[in-house]
Order: structure tokens, then C-alpha cells, then sequence
């Protein structure tokens, strides 16, 4: 129990998250009670039970609390899975990855037992190993490339099972709780970049190359995610500004978007917030504090790696062109008959986009006990040279949607190609395979100690006692 037992504490910059996700699965059930693919009834219990151990792992005071959270939302997002597709790989991966990130928020605190560091996290004064090890359970927890095979991709029929989508919620709590105790930076400021621009720009090729819109949806997240992280570790000290208002606008955005299917033109009020949940996800309006998109762009013009602005640039561009893609698919959704229709469609979209808003121009109303920088400073962090390219790169991505059809049509099967090669999933199957050859000789092995030659065993066990006892 490392010395301690489960304790929460009411932590102000944790308000927020906590809110989005409530927001977010309370949204997606009223959504979908508007459309003909209703939740079931266990499906619609699993979403709501997954929210407690959520709050519990946000509002966590020690790092055995969080580990609790993390195993029983683990367990029941497994059970949620299983009740809305049955087994699959999604559950399998789920469970791997998720056990693995706490496993190793449980070896960093293991690290700290019999050495006097308090079990608080407000006390803590952790050495490099431990939050070595944190910042990898917290980044695992993200999904971020190539730790992505966790992320559930199955989502072509259903818009509903967005709340399956939050897990990286958890990811961004122990982040921003590690942050808090590291002087207000991202720890792992040397690796995790790196894996954010990676995550960055293939995320956003990967969600273009998508066959079908709804299959790039998560990839789209992904893209996101990469910008969030890569924009939290180029803040420095205003890491948490970054992480609070970002997770707020990933989790948000991200539900928004997912709920619906595109435009639909006979109906311009309810595309609002379609459109909302669009732009906020390419950094617009640009909240105070947060870095924006651009600071990834101006760091090369300030002697950072060009690799860094290259990522934010390519993943920009194809971001806009998948948004574009997915907003421009024709909509399949029936449309709103009657008046209780109307009114959970609005509430549980409506609020999301108007905290998204909110949450964007006056960040200060939403995001507590942090200090948010002058919006001068903000503005003039990326400099020039970032905001240029940024622009840049949303003109180019415009015309790339514009000649969607020329292009795709052309290049159809490279991208297939590139989108399978860049999933990884060929490297997964060769690592499972791998695994299975190397356990094959211990399988053989216990074939012949514990299987079929135990009997042997026991036969030649027992002539030697029989030999020993006859020779005296």
C-alpha cells in the first residue's frame, strides 16, 4: 500500500478536466437519444460507471490512489467493450496498455518506499528515475504514436461510444499532476517531444488516408493530442496553462465532432456546433496561455529543432483536410421530428460548444488556479515566422480538401499503403509471433516436466525410491 491509503483532495486545476468528462459522456447520451442506434441499456451503464473512477484517479493526494482509479477504469472500460462489439482486439490492447502504464506508475512509486519521501503528491520531492517513469505511464496513457494500438478504431457505425474515447483524460491528469510537482514543466523534456511531433505529423496523414471519414475520426484525436503535448513542453513554465485548457478543448472537441456525420444543409443552426467543434480542434480562437498550434512552428525560426515545425506543418495541413473531409460527408442522420428531439440534440451539443467557447476566448471562467499570461505575450510567443507558416499551412490544407477528389482518385492506393504501413500493425503481428515462437520451446519444455511426462516423471521417481530402499 506504499504507506499509505486512497485519499482524494479537491484540487482546482483538476476542475476542469473532471468537467469536460462529465459533460462529454452526459452529452453523448443525450445525442444519442435522439438517433435510431441507442445506447443499450449496458453499454449506457458502463459509460456511467466509467466516470467514477475517473474522478477518483484526477482528484488523486497519492499515487496509490491513482493506481486504483487506473485498474478499476481499466476493468470496466474492458467490460464496456466487450458489451458493445464483443471480444476483440480493442479489449485484448486495452487491457495490455492500460496495465502497462500502471505498472510503471506503480514502479515509481515503489521507488520512493523505505526513503522518507512523503506519499502526498504536494510534498513529494521525486528523483529523475521516478518521474522517468510517471511521465511514461502518463504518456502511454495518451495514445500517442507509436503507443497508439490501445486507441479502439472501430467506430463506423456508431458515433455513440465516444466516452471509450476519454481514456486519455487519465494520461493528461497524472500529467498535469506531474507537472505540478516538477516546477510547473513537462518532465521528459528530451524524449517526449520527440514522440509528440511524431505523433503529430503522422497522426494527421494517418486520419487523410483513412478510407472511409468515420475511420479517420481517431486518428484526428490522435493528431491533436501531439499538439497538445508538443505545445505543453515548448511552454515551460506554463505547462499546466497548456494542459488544462488543451485537454478541455481535445475532450470537448472531440465529442462534438464525433457525434455528428457530417453537415447537413436543410438544417444551418444544428451544423453549429459541428463547426465549432472543428475549429477549436485547429487551435481557434486561440486561448490565452495555451501556445496555440503556431509555437511549434516558430521554434525553428528560434533555433529549435526544424524537424519539430516540419511535424506541425505536415500535421496541420492534413488535419484541415480531413476536418474538411469529414464536415463535407453527406449526412446520414435523419433529422429532428419532434420537440423533445430538438431539445436533447441542442443540450447536449449546444453546452459543449458554448463551454468550448468559452473555454477559448476567456479561459480564466473555466481553467482555476493557474495564471494565465498576457494575451500580448501569447500572441507574440510563436513570432512571425510561426504564424506565417501556420497560416500557411491552413491555405494549403484548404486546397488539398478542395481537390479531394482529384487527388484521392489518383493516389488511392499509395495511401492505402502508407496508412497500413504507418499503423503498425504488421509490426504488432510480428512481435506477437515473435513471442509465440520464443515461449514454443518453454511450452515444450513443460509438455515433458508437467504434461504428458509427468507420469514418466513419477514412474522414474518412484524406481528410484524402490532402487534406494532395495539396496540396504
Amino acid at each position: 500500500m506504499f504507506g499509505s491509503t486512497p485519499m482524494l483532495q479537491n484540487d482546482v486545476a483538476f476542475q476542469p478536466l473532471a468537467l469536460a468528462l462529465a459533460l462529454a459522456t452526459g452529452s453523448t447520451v443525450l445525442v444519442a437519444l435522439t438517433r435510431q442506434d441507442r445506447l443499450r441499456p449496458q453499454t449506457l451503464a458502463v459509460l456511467l460507471v466509467l466516470l467514477p473512477p475517473s474522478f477518483v484517479a484526477l482528484w488523486s493526494a497519492n499515487p496509490l490512489t491513482i493506481v486504483a482509479g487506473w485498474a478499476i477504469y481499466d476493468l470496466v472500460l474492458a467490460a464496456g467493450h466487450i458489451a458493445a462489439s464483443g471480444w476483440d482486439r480493442t479489449v485484448i490492447r486495452s487491457l495490455i496498455f492500460g496495465g502497462l502504464a500502471t505498472l510503471l506508475l506503480w514502479g515509481g512509486t515503489l521507488l520512493s518506499v523505505g526513503e522518507g519521501d512523503s506519499s502526498l503528491w504536494r510534498l513529494m520531492t521525486p528523483s529523475d528515475a521516478q518521474l522517468a517513469l510517471w511521465t511514461a505511464a502518463g504518456v502511454l496513457r495518451l495514445w500517442i504514436y507509436p503507443l497508439h494500438l490501445a486507441a479502439p478504431d472501430g467506430y463506423d457505425s456508431s458515433p455513440s461510444l465516444v466516452p471509450f474515447l476519454m481514456s486519455p483524460v487519465l494520461g493528461w491528469g497524472l500529467c498535469l499532476r506531474l507537472v505540478s510537482i516538477n516546477g510547473g514543466s513537462f518532465p521528459g523534456s528530451t524524449w517526449v517531444p520527440t514522440l509528440a511531433a511524431l505523433t503529430l505529423g503522422l497522426g494527421g496523414l494517418l486520419a487523410w488516408s483513412s478510407k472511409s471519414p468515420r475511420a479517420m475520426l481517431p486518428w484526428i484525436s490522435m493528431e491533436v493530442t501531439g499538439a497538445v503535448l508538443l505545445a505543453a513542453v515548448l511552454a515551460g513554465d506554463n505547462a499546466s496553462v497548456v494542459i488544462s485548457s488543451g485537454c478541455v478543448a481535445w475532450t470537448l472537441g472531440t465529442m462534438v465532432l464525433f457525434s455528428t456525420d457530417g453537415l447537413r444543409p436543410e438544417a444551418p443552426w444544428w451544423n453549429i456546433p459541428a463547426l465549432i467543434g472543428a475549429l477549436v480542434l485547429l487551435g481557434l480562437p486561440l486561448p490565452r496561455g495555451s501556445a496555440s498550434p503556431a509555437a511549434g512552428l516558430g521554434a525553428p525560426a528560434r533555433g529549435g529543432p526544424l524537424c519539430r515545425g516540419a511535424a506541425f506543418f505536415f500535421g496541420n495541413l492534413f488535419l484541415v483536410a480531413s476536418l474538411a473531409r469529414w464536415l463535407l460527408t453527406p449526412s446520414s442522420f435523419p433529422g429532428l421530428s419532434r420537440y423533445w428531439q430538438m431539445a436533447a440534440y441542442g443540450a447536449g451539443l449546444g453546452v459543449a460548444a458554448l463551454l468550448l467557447l468559452i473555454s477559448g476566448l476567456y479561459p480564466a471562467l473555466l481553467v482555476g488556479g493557474v495564471t494565465f499570461p498576457a494575451l500580448g505575450t501569447s500572441l507574440a510567443t510563436p513570432g512571425l515566422a510561426g504564424w506565417l507558416v501556420w497560416v500557411i499551412s491552413l491555405a494549403l490544407g484548404g486546397v488539398l480538401a478542395w481537390q479531394e477528389g482529384n487527388v484521392r482518385d489518383r493516389i488511392e492506393f499509395l495511401l492505402d499503403a502508407i496508412h497500413d504501413f504507418l499503423r503498425l500493425e504488421w509490426l504488432y503481428d510480428v512481435v506477437v509471433g515473435a513471442m509465440d515462437r520464443g515461449l514454443g520451446a518453454i511450452r515444450a519444455a513443460d509438455e515433458v516436466v508437467g504434461g504428458a511426462g509427468a507420469l514418466l516423471w513419477s514412474l522414474l521417481l518412484f524406481l528410484l525410491l524402490l532402487l534406494i530402499w532395495t539396496s540396504r
